[in-house]
């Protein structure tokens, strides 16, 4: 069995082309491994993101070495056998690569556990990418308090999670109040109509939508694929017209348009059972990129995006510098005199705009690219269906 260790790259540009070729051909190309595409990110996709290092040919010690000269993240080997060990560097880079991008690490927590009150804090995705039912379900289990509130903030994730966790608030003998703190979406919404009363803040959203999958395989595996679909959007539907009293059809009418409600439209639908007042401590659902959606709100796209050194950088080149001359003007800011610093200052704050607006276009564009993509599928989906079932002259 080989196996390996691993060197996450924190910046790429330090180990560009000409540094990758001299370097496998140090090793004669037996030893290093490099791969391509490991983050999900536009800007980063096609460069380097992580070396590999065979532990039949490399110590630790020595491939500890050679990845601190190169500025990355050191992950030793583990044995397949240890699957603990396995399962949290699985974890890790899965988080990575989550779809909604956290702009912050995952909050989830349970509070005041008394004999009276309980709260747990759900402020992260559902699954594989951050609370897992089993997780939760052992959490739950130990509380015994005669309410139990559970805050919520999530843009959704695993559909079986997401059930696993509602139905074990709906089973709970504790009082239950859900309360959407900043955003309950996709699989997230169920939990949030799981509870014995829903309660939402004035200015969180709530969503729901058709189930979606990724799966490679045949014609027939595929069309088990979408039976299984159309039999969980069946049990969500359900779970919507129960909460609701709203007719079946209706409510998959929603799903298939990704239906975003306020507060407001949320109480005159029936999702939840009451508005509740700002509190001081406020959620944000901005601290997720929601771009994989098709409808976002306008309050939620138009989010200032924090920009870092890389961003910088890039907008810098835009402007006509070299990599080298933008790597100097961040590492050393910028000379002359007085006046012209200031100026140089506005300059870079104008860049930093400029980024901002042109980010806010790129996500506004690729929402109608995508639902354009969507719309253009069905049709040529049925194009091709009428030609298959056309009669052969």
């Amino acid at each position: 069995m080989i196996n390996y260790h691993s060197c996450r790259l924190e910046d790429p540009d330090k180990f560009d082309g000409f540094a990758q070729k001299a370097c496998a051909e140090k090793h004669d190309g037996k030893c290093i491994t490099h791969n391509y595409g490991l983050y999900d990110d536009e800007d980063k996709g096609s460069e380097l993101q992580a070396l590999r290092y065979k532990t039949t040919i490399w110590t630790e010690a020595s491939a500890k070495s050679h990845c601190k000269s190169r500025d990355g993240t050191f992950e030793p080997a583990s044995d397949e056998s240890d699957s603990s060990k396995n399962k949290e560097t699985t974890m890790k880079r899965m988080n990575k690569r989550s779809p909604f991008k956290p702009q912050a690490k995952g909050n989830y927590r349970v509070e005041n556990k008394t004999d009276k009150e309980a709260t747990i804090y759900i402020y992260d995705e559902i699954g594989w990418f951050g609370i897992e039912a089993s997780d939760f379900v052992k959490d739950l289990n130990d509380i015994k308090a005669e309410t139990l509130h559970i805050r919520l903030n999530t843009p959704g994730g695993n559909v079986f999670d997401g059930t696993a966790i509602a139905n074990a608030i709906k089973q709970h003998k504790s009082k239950t109040i859900v309360h959407i703190d900043g955003l309950a979406a996709s699989i997230g919404s169920i939990i949030a109509i799981a509870g014995d009363e829903t309660t939402m803040a004035e200015n969180a959203f709530f969503m729901f939508h058709e189930a979606w999958s990724f799966v490679i395989g045949n014609a027939e595996g595929l069309r088990e694929e979408a039976k299984l679909l159309d039999k969980i959007d069946g049990v969500l539907a359900k779970a919507y017209v129960n909460k609701t009293g709203k007719k079946e059809d209706e409510i998959k009418d929603l799903m298939n348009a990704e239906t975003w409600l306020t507060a407001e439209e949320a109480l005159e639908m029936g999702m939840i059972d009451s508005i509740e007042e700002d509190k001081e401590e406020k959620a944000s659902a901005s601290m997720f990129d929601l771009s994989v959606f098709a409808n976002v709100p306008d309050e939620l796209k138009d989010i200032k995006k924090d920009l870092n050194e890389r961003d910088l950088e890039r907008v810098l080149r835009d402007a006509g510098c070299s990599r080298n001359q933008a790597k100097e003007i961040l590492a050393k800011g910028f000379k002359g005199d007085p006046d012209e610093r200031e100026a140089q200052k506005e300059a870079r704050l104008q860049a930093e705009r400029d980024a901002q607006i042109a980010e806010k276009a790129r996500l506004r564009e690729a929402g109608k690219a995508k639902k354009a993509k969507i719309e253009k599928g069905s049709a040529e989906d049925l194009l091709m269906k009428a030609e298959i079932m056309a009669p052969k002259i």
